[in-house]
């Protein structure tokens, strides 16, 4: 796990981009499935393809977004 957060100074020197590969890989990227827990969202479902929106669905499983990388 060291590896990966020395590595993380190297992919890129945006400190917003290094903030949001940190939270990442801390799993701790916000998505409507914890809005719906905490009650700031009422449905935790993806809004293209109705699945639980979470950290899982939205960077490895949601096609909308593989579209983007």
């Amino acid at each position: 796990m060291k590896a990966y957060f020395k590595q993380l100074m190297k992919i890129c020197k945006e400190n917003e981009i290094n903030a949001f590969y940190f939270k990442l890989l801390h799993r701790i990227v916000v998505s409507k499935k914890e809005l719906c827990y905490f009650g700031a969202k009422k449905d935790p479902n993806c809004n293209y393809f109705g699945q639980v929106e979470s950290i899982d669905h939205i960077f490895i499983e949601c096609h909308h977004t593989k579209r983007f990388s």
